[in-house]
C-alpha cells in the first residue's frame, strides 16, 4: 500500500487475500463502491491493460475475493469499504486503441437473488428458515427470533431473496441486506 500524507485519502485493494500487486496499483483508473440495503453491494474497478496482462492473467478469476479498504482523509486507518466476490470481467477498448480491464464484484449476498426455488420445511419458524438460507449461502446473520411454529412453510418458484422479503413482510418483520450479512428484524 502507498504510503500516507495527512491530506490524501488512501485505498487498499486485496484479491483472494492478498494486496495487489504495485503494478495493479499503478494500472487503476477507477473504483466505485455501490451500496443500497435491499440489494447486494458492488464495486466496479477499471484498470488499463493494454497487453492484456490482467484479463489473461489469474489474479481477477471470477469467484475470487475482492476487498476494498479506505482511509479518511486525515487518517492512516484502514476501514473496510467492500468484501464481496468477483463475478464479471469486461475488456474494453476506445476509439484510440487503448485496452482497459472492468472487473466487477458484488458482496456474497448476491447469492439470494439467483435461482428460483421451490421447496418446504416441516415444523419451523420463518427466523430458523431465514438462518438455514443465509448458511446456504455462506452469509452471516443478524435475525430476530419469530415467535410463530408452522407446520409447514413454503417456498413456490422464488428466489431465495423474494421468498425471505416475502415471509418478513407478511409477518411485519424488515428483512435487509449489508456486506455479506443477511439482516430480519422487527421495525
Amino acid at each position: 500500500m502507498p504510503s500516507a500524507r495527512n491530506d490524501l485519502t488512501l485505498f487498499q485493494m486485496m484479491v483472494g487475500g492478498s494486496d495487489v500487486t504495485p503494478d495493479t496499483y499503478a494500472d487503476i483508473i477507477s473504483i466505485r463502491v455501490e451500496s443500497r440495503l435491499d440489494m447486494a453491494a458492488q464495486a466496479i474497478v477499471e484498470l488499463v491493460d493494454n497487453r492484456l496482462a490482467h484479463l489473461s492473467g489469474t489474479m481477477f478469476d471470477i469467484g475470487k475475493a475482492l476487498k476494498v479498504r479506505m482511509t479518511g482523509v486525515g487518517s492512516q486507518s484502514l476501514a473496510d469499504l467492500f468484501d464481496g466476490e468477483i463475478t464479471a470481467l469486461e475488456p474494453c477498448l476506445d476509439a484510440q486503441g487503448s485496452a482497459s480491464l472492468r472487473i466487477e464484484a458484488t458482496t456474497r449476498v448476491h447469492r439470494l437473488y439467483s435461482g428460483a426455488k421451490s421447496r418446504t420445511w416441516s415444523n419451523s419458524k420463518d427466523s430458523d428458515v431465514f438462518r438455514t438460507i443465509a448458511g446456504e449461502h455462506g452469509l452471516s446473520s443478524d435475525i430476530e427470533s419469530t415467535p410463530e411454529t408452522f407446520d409447514h412453510i413454503s417456498q413456490a418458484g422464488q428466489t431465495d431473496w423474494e421468498f425471505i422479503s416475502e415471509r418478513a413482510r407478511r409477518i411485519g418483520y424488515l428483512a435487509f441486506v449489508s456486506a455479506n450479512k443477511l439482516y430480519v428484524k422487527k421495525p
